[in-house]
């Protein structure tokens, strides 16, 4: 999912001084917010596709496609919900460098902001924007704006993982949400020729709107 933008290496602008990078930060932000925009969107768009494959797939009594799906749509969620708290912390971040720059009077230099690393650290981990986060933390680091965010935030991977029962309660918890009534199904012992090909494109739009977009 990268970007052609001129400015896509933090490293490589031309102004070092404390306002100037304050400056590129922002520039580099801006266009991981828009980007997240752009995937979020596209997620959104594939959970109404999903919805509806699923409710089809529901009327036909294929309960083990519907669970496949379902299955999808909360990894999907979860993913959707991991890039709008993304977004909310680099917003966070970009306010808190502007008023940086603004404080700034006849010093060019920055005060330690225990609240910009903190930001950093919650979204270090983020797969989509691993690279750029660690960039600007390195520099920041060097200007003396943050400490080091690594030894933190490698840890806080670990909190994110689910375990099998509470990844099923999320899936009921899902078909209760869409009025599909799991007990009066009957069981299916195998997946449908149609609930295949269903789930099949289902996981193939799941896959793009996750990694996608990269």
């Amino acid at each position: 999912m990268a970007d052609s933008d001129a400015d896509d290496n933090p490293c490589t602008t031309a102004d070092t001084s404390a306002k100037g990078m304050a400056r590129q930060w922002n520039r580099n932000i801006k266009r991981e917010i828009r980007r997240i925009d752009r995937d979020v969107y596209s997620m959104t768009a594939n959970e109404k596709k999903t919805i509806a494959d699923m409710k089809a797939l529901a009327a036909k009594k294929e309960m083990s496609s519907v669970k496949i799906l379902a299955k999808e749509m909360v990894f999907l969620r979860k993913s959707r919900d991991r890039m709008l708290l993304t977004k909310t912390q680099l917003n966070s971040i970009s306010n808190q460098l502007t008023q940086q720059v603004a404080l700034m009077k006849l010093s060019n230099s920055f005060q330690q902001s225990a609240d910009i690393m903190k930001s950093m650290n919650q979204i270090v981990n983020v797969a989509e924007v691993h690279d750029i986060v660690m960039k600007m933390g390195k520099e920041m680091e060097n200007l003396g704006l943050i400490e080091s965010i690594m030894g933190e935030a490698v840890d806080d991977a670990l909190a994110d993982i689910d375990t099998e029962e509470q990844t099923e309660a999320e899936i009921a918890k899902l078909l209760d949400e869409l009025a599909i009534d799991n007990i009066s199904l009957l069981p299916s012992t195998a997946v449908g020729i149609k609930g295949a090909k269903r789930v099949s494109e289902a996981q193939n739009r799941a896959s793009l709107a996750r990694e996608g977009i990269q």
